[in-house]
């Protein structure tokens, strides 16, 4: 079995110096960072045994979330996944996704403070 931080690895396709790179909603490269996230997020919930219409709630927060956004970067739409996710997972009962437990899996890129 993986490890949380061994599913944040597997997403990482692109380079740290493109993890910041700005979102406009048309460009292709956007659908691929939304792609590669979209199935970490199927990974993780697959893991650690929760129900996969959790990733379709917090989609849909994301979603609604980017609709209010002029403007969002990579590092910005990885935490409103992470953040989904964690909030869908307690939507659902299912609680099995901490907060700590998400940090982890950002690998370093995000801390509880």
């Amino acid at each position: 079995n993986k490890s949380p931080s061994d599913l944040n690895n597997e997403s990482q396709g692109t380079k740290r110096s493109q993890s910041h790179a700005t979102f406009s909603h048309s460009k292709m490269t956007d659908i691929d960072c939304r792609l590669k996230i979209c199935e970490w997020s199927y990974r993780v919930v697959d893991y650690f045994g929760v129900d996969r219409g959790v990733v379709s709630i917090a989609w849909s927060f994301i979603d609604r979330f980017l609709a209010n956004q002029k403007r969002c970067n990579t590092k910005v739409l990885k935490l409103a996944a992470m953040a989904s996710l964690h909030l869908a997972d307690k939507v659902c009962g299912s609680r099995r996704l901490s907060m700590k437990l998400i940090v982890e899996m950002s690998a370093g890129n995000f801390n509880l403070k």
